[in-house]
């Protein structure tokens, strides 16, 4: 276990951990009050769980022989947000139907409690520092992660499998059904284990392979496409954070 600055002198650990933890409830508790703020109609630009409605209905029209992309999507160049009423925009990429299907199924609110326990559990099995806290906590005020919760946007999942990559180092490829958090995915891919889940990952993609050029298509024709890319990528630091100032040596640092 290696040592840190702070634990040279328990008296001042201790004051430390209570500041540390202070602060790191304070932005907690400011994030919460947002969030719950937007959820009872403070602000109308986040409506409650509209991504996954939109991701959910998605599917389940694929399901019943539908696509999955809109006709719009296909036709020709269209705008990634749409307005109010608008036909929901699905950018994801075929691979992401393996996490949605069971929510056509299942109760909704796993769709919330699943993602929160297993990030609980990465950044638990880290065991992070207390100097991490309050970093990973204003981290977490990044205006995009209460919008990904109250929305209910796959980024949580995302967050999630991030969280398990740090601690796991094998659980990276999952967020390749994002994309654009690629650079994520690669954390413990100097391990053996990361290649074997990226071949599954691999191999469970090919049932999709004619999807996969509609979404080429998909992502060519989304206009437009600028810094809304990398918005998720606050939300991930977290546990690039949390895996920094780890106090156990995780699988992820063998």
């Amino acid at each position: 276990m290696r040592q840190r600055w702070w634990m040279t002198n328990a008296a001042e650990r201790g004051a430390f951990v209570r500041v540390a933890s202070r602060v790191a409830l304070g932005v907690v508790a400011v994030e919460a009050a947002w969030v719950i703020w937007t959820m009872v109609g403070g602000d109308a630009r986040y409506p409650i769980a509209c991504d996954y409605v939109a991701l959910r209905e998605a599917t389940a029209r694929w399901l019943a022989g539908g696509g999955f992309y809109l006709p719009l999507q296909l036709a020709g160049p269209y705008a990634t947000l749409a307005a109010p009423g608008d036909p929901s925009i699905i950018m994801y990429p075929p691979l992401a139907l393996w996490l949605v299907v069971p929510f056509v199924f299942l109760p909704a609110a796993l769709w919330w409690i699943l993602p929160c326990g297993l990030a609980a559990f990465g950044l638990w099995r880290l065991r992070p520092a207390p100097w991490t806290w309050p970093l990973m906590a204003s981290l977490a005020l990044w205006p995009r992660v209460p919008e990904a919760v109250q929305n209910g946007n796959p980024a949580m999942w995302a967050f999630a499998f991030g969280c398990l990559a740090v601690s796991t180092s094998w659980t990276g490829p999952l967020l390749l059904f994002k994309p654009t958090l690629a650079p994520f995915a690669l954390f413990g891919a100097w391990h053996r284990r990361w290649w074997v889940a990226l071949a599954i990952v691999a191999l469970a993609a090919l049932p999709f392979v004619a999807m996969w050029f509609d979404y080429v298509v998909v992502v060519r024709n989304a206009q437009p496409t600028g810094s809304f890319l990398l918005h998720d990528y606050p939300l991930l630091l977290i546990p690039v954070v949390g895996w920094l100032g780890r106090l156990r040596p995780s699988a992820g640092a063998s």
